[in-house]
């Protein structure tokens, strides 16, 4: 069954899957350093004189209709009865889900100078592998037969799922890999006796590597019984071009030959023109005992930036501001969906784009 979602959804979730809302311990932080820098690029008057990154990633998952059950909070890895269970939340309402990752790849590094006056200035270089899944408007009553399986016991559930027909008007799936290089410029432009404003700006050069939509409109199913769907509805469905190269490579037995086709071009520009992004922030902070942080050595003044000299710290940022121009695939266009009594497994064995569309056009 979650196959058979797979099929009508048309994803690409080849990707793992983040925009970017992972590193969040670190980002609150002004000793985060390199990790602060897509976050908010005013990054001047920083806690280090050098950050380096030699490897890091982060995922976030988001949904709201199932959660981790669990009887115990800690695990112990030779613990065996430390298992963890999905559940649902009943809760009104249309269901998504998001599944994000980054990664700050090898050798980012920011750093920061201006001697005995502070930290006034700052510069980096940083470069992220993103990807990101979201499904989104997924109606309640198919998100529980999708979780739950076809069956009798869903069918007892639900109050009766067979020859009910249900509409599922909005569903939407987007997807997208990409790389960014950025570099970084930030500066200290107010600093008395009270208060300090920096600056600081990102210009970011973005590889589009994959993506892809698929809207689903007045998306109408129903099951003659527990083997067999009917489906009707109208399909958007735009991706790059290296889309059906990637769900041959997931689902074919021949996987060596065509994983090696799939990660030749997903570093290259094949299937995304060059796209530009810039990141824009600003951060004030209110230091009325300013002096109080400062102690003198060697016959000279200097910061004690193992503190905060702040009292009250307040940022805004804007990120990411640009786009990714994907190349469209041959497989582009809208679709009309009509399908009656098609056998649930006949989904299970599809390996290319052009065998779901056709599947989803019988």
């Amino acid at each position: 069954m979650k196959k058979l979602f797979t099929s009508l959804s048309l994803l690409g979730f080849m990707a793992v899957s983040a925009n970017a809302q992972t590193f969040l311990g670190l980002r609150a932080s002004p000793y985060g350093g390199v990790y602060n820098v897509d976050y908010n690029p005013a990054i001047a008057d920083n806690r280090m004189e050098f950050d380096i990154n030699l490897f890091s990633t982060g995922v976030s998952v988001q949904n709201n209709y199932l959660r981790v059950a669990s009887n115990k909070w800690l695990m112990r890895f030779n613990d065996s009865t430390n298992i963890y269970n999905s559940e649902e939340m009943m809760r009104p309402g249309s269901k998504f889900a998001s599944v994000q990752n980054q990664t700050l790849m090898p050798f980012s590094f920011m750093t920061s100078w201006s001697g005995e006056k502070g930290n006034k200035n700052a510069i980096a270089f940083t470069w992220h592998q993103n990807n990101l899944v979201n499904v989104d408007n997924v109606e309640e009553r198919f998100a529980r037969i999708l979780y739950n399986g076809l069956n009798s016991q869903t069918d007892s559930m639900l109050n009766g799922i067979i020859n009910d027909p249900r509409l599922d008007p909005r569903l939407s799936v987007k997807f997208a890999s990409w790389i960014d290089y950025g570099i970084t410029y930030s500066r200290v432009v107010l600093d008395n006796d009270k208060h300090m404003l920096k600056v600081g700006g990102t210009l970011k050069l973005i590889q589009g590597q994959m993506g892809g939509y698929a809207n689903v409109r007045d998306f109408e199913y129903s099951f003659p019984n527990y083997d067999s769907i009917n489906v009707k509805g109208s399909l958007d469905y735009y991706h790059s071009p290296n889309v059906p190269t990637a769900v041959t490579s997931l689902y074919s037995d021949n996987s060596s030959t065509n994983n090696e086709a799939f990660y030749k071009d997903l570093f290259s520009f094949k299937n995304a023109r060059p796209g530009f992004a810039v990141d824009l922030g600003v951060i004030y902070e209110w230091r009325p005992k300013k002096m109080d942080y400062q102690y003198e050595m060697d016959c000279q003044k200097w910061w004690r930036y193992d503190l905060n000299r702040y009292k009250l710290s307040a940022g805004f940022s804007v990120i990411d501001l640009g786009a990714i121009p994907f190349k469209k695939g041959q497989r582009n266009g809208r679709y009309s969906l009509d399908v009656q009594n098609a056998p649930i497994k006949s989904f299970e064995n599809l390996t290319t784009i052009q065998a779901i569309t056709d599947t989803l056009q019988v």
